[in-house]
């Protein structure tokens, strides 16, 4: 089975969930024990495999840019209860036809499709970080990119509280696949869908019926 090689470029973005910012972009290489597990699962279905850094900063590329940006508007625009933004702004990153995947278990999980789709994320998003959101924070995101899939891999981190005292960070992976200039494929890969959704029930975040 052949696997494909990444340019791995990281995008150094300091912002958080509720607050994003820029980025400043840079080759780096960082390695952890989820990630690893993470991407042993995508190269076992010959999707990626882990590229040594290249010695030479290469430029932010069209498709890493449009991720980027996608991901930044999103973050200003997933917890607001009026959808009239999001249904504004989707167009120039998605299509009617661009399919979500997110894992099953969680609150907002499932497959979403489209314009419709993404409204149906925002309703299923909201009552759960809108009750946490002073809590979470996201960390810098790191990009890889192989021809029209885009990797993208972050931290998500819940700050300790009373109710759920100890410290949680959990990594996330997301595959964008692009074509056409918009994305048309995004798949969610989480280190520990159960831990999550443990200090989500600790915090008092989850629907009635996901306890």
């Amino acid at each position: 089975m052949t696997l494909l090689r990444l340019n791995l470029i990281q995008a150094t973005q300091k912002k958080s969930l509720n607050r994003p910012g820029r980025r400043l972009d840079k080759v780096g290489s960082m390695a952890n024990s989820w990630r690893a597990v993470l991407f042993i699962s995508l190269s076992a279905s010959g999707v990626v495999a882990p590229a040594k850094p290249t010695v030479s900063t290469p430029p932010m590329t069209p498709e890493i840019q449009l991720v980027d940006d996608y991901n930044v508007w999103f973050m200003g625009v997933a917890l607001d209860p009026d959808v009239t933004k999001l249904k504004a702004g989707l167009p120039k990153y998605i299509t009617k036809d661009t399919i979500l995947h997110e894992a099953a278990s969680l609150p907002w999980g499932g497959t979403m499709i489209g314009y419709d789709g993404w409204v149906r994320l925002n309703q299923n998003v909201n009552p759960v970080f809108n009750k946490i959101l002073p809590l979470v924070s996201g960390s810098e995101a790191t990009y890889y990119q192989r021809g029209n899939i885009v990797v993208r891999e972050i931290n998500m981190i819940i700050k300790p509280s009373k109710d759920a005292p100890g410290p949680f960070t959990m990594g996330i992976i997301e595959k964008y696949t692009i074509r056409g200039g918009r994305i048309a494929q995004i798949d969610e890969f989480y280190a520990d869908t159960a831990s999550l959704i443990a200090r989500l029930g600790a915090l008092g975040a989850l629907p009635d019926g996901k306890q």
